[in-house]
C-alpha cells in the first residue's frame, strides 16, 4: 500500500489531499478501489469547505436539530430550496454564499431570528422556545482555530468529544492506551471517510503520540482519572454519577472507534512505522492507511511523495 500527496480539481480550483492506494508487487502498477477514491474526494469536499468556513455535512445537521426543524422547514426558513437541506446532510457542498449562512447559524444560533418573515408569529414563538448553550468547552478545547488539514478535517464539538469518550466502554484505561484509541479512531475515519472523528490535533511526547489539550478534555468530559501510580500511570475512568452524552454519532464514527479498540498499536507502530516513526512529517496522516487492512506490506512511497 502507497500513501503520497496529490492534486484533485473541485468547482474550478486544485486542492491537495491525501491519496492511498495499493501497489502491484509483481506488476509495479498503482491502483486504488472504489472506497480510497471516495475518501480522496472527501479530503477535496473539505478542503473547499475550510477554504470557504463552509460546515461539514455533520455540522449542517446538528445545526439544523438544534432548531428542532425538518429539512424541508429549515430549507424554506432559510430560503435555500425544498430540497436543498436534504443534499446537503447527504453530502452536497452549498455554495459560498450558502455555506457562510450556515456558518452564521452554526456559530450564532439566535441570528436566525433575522431570517424568520415579518408575521410568522408561529416560527417564531417556536424559535422563541429553545435553548441555545454555550460553546465554552468547545472553544476551551478546539480554540478557534476550526477544521483543517492539522485536525483532518473533523468536527470541532466538545459534545461530540464527550460522545467520543463515552462510546470508549473499555475504561478504566491508563492515559497513554486511551490515547492511542482516539489517534487509531482518526486514522481510520480519515482513510476511509476523509476526515477523522474527534476534530483533535496530535503531538509527539517522548516518542508517544498525544491529542493536543487532552487534559483540559478529559477534565471537563465525564472521564475522571486516578492518582498516578509509579506502575500503572495515570488511569481513566467512567464517572458514574454524570449522564451520557446526548449526541449521537454517525455509524462511521462508532465503526472507526470499535475497530481502533479492537488494534493492537504497538504490532502496528513496530511492523509499519519502522525507523521513521520519530521522522513523520503529516501526522496520523501517514499513519491512517495502516488501520484501515490487516498490515501485510507497507510502502511509504518518498519519491512519489516529492
Amino acid at each position: 500500500m502507497v500513501i503520497s500527496r496529490s492534486e484533485m480539481e473541485f468547482r474550478k480550483e486544485k486542492f491537495p489531499y491525501v491519496s492511498f492506494c495499493w501497489r502491484c508487487c509483481d506488476t509495479g502498477e498503482y491502483f486504488s478501489t472504489p472506497e480510497m477514491e471516495d475518501a480522496a474526494l472527501q479530503q477535496v469536499h473539505n478542503a473547499y469547505r475550510a477554504k470557504y468556513g463552509i460546515p461539514s455535512v455533520e455540522e449542517i445537521r446538528v445545526t439544523r436539530e438544534k432548531y428542532r426543524l425538518s429539512r424541508t422547514a429549515f430549507s424554506k426558513l432559510l430560503g435555500f430550496g425544498e430540497n436543498m437541506m436534504k443534499r446537503y446532510e447527504e453530502g452536497e457542498v452549498p455554495s459560498v454564499s450558502n455555506g457562510k449562512v450556515l456558518a452564521l447559524l452554526m456559530k450564532d444560533p439566535w441570528s436566525i431570528s433575522s431570517f424568520i418573515k415579518q408575521g410568522d408569529s408561529k416560527m417564531s414563538d417556536h424559535i422563541a422556545r429553545l435553548n441555545f448553550p454555550q460553546d465554552g468547552k468547545s472553544r476551551f478545547v478546539y480554540g478557534n482555530g476550526g477544521k483543517s488539514i492539522e485536525n483532518g478535517y473533523g468536527m470541532c464539538d466538545f459534545a461530540k468529544l464527550e460522545a467520543v469518550f463515552d462510546s470508549i466502554h473499555t475504561l478504566p484505561l491508563e492515559l497513554e492506551s486511551f490515547c492511542r484509541i482516539l489517534f487509531l479512531a482518526d486514522c481510520i475515519s480519515f482513510a476511509r471517510y476523509g476526515h477523522t472523528v474527534t476534530g483533535l490535533k496530535y503531538r509527539k511526547h517522548y516518542g508517544k503520540i498525544y491529542p493536543e489539550k487532552i487534559y483540559a478534555a478529559i477534565g471537563l468530559s465525564k472521564v475522571v482519572e486516578a492518582a498516578p501510580s509509579s506502575y500503572i500511570g495515570i488511569q481513566l475512568f467512567q464517572n458514574v454519577n454524570r449522564g451520557d452524552s446526548s449526541y449521537v454519532l454517525s455509524d462511521e464514527d462508532e465503526a472507526s472507534i470499535a475497530q481502533a479498540v479492537k488494534l493492537d498499536y504497538d504490532k502496528v507502530a513496530r511492523e509499519v512505522l519502522g525507523s521513521w516513526h520519530d521522522d513523520f512529517d503529516l501526522g496520523y496522516l501517514d499513519f491512517s492507511l495502516t488501520v484501515c487492512e490487516p498490515v501485510v506490506e507497507f510502502v511509504f512511497d518518498k519519491e512519489k511523495n516529492n
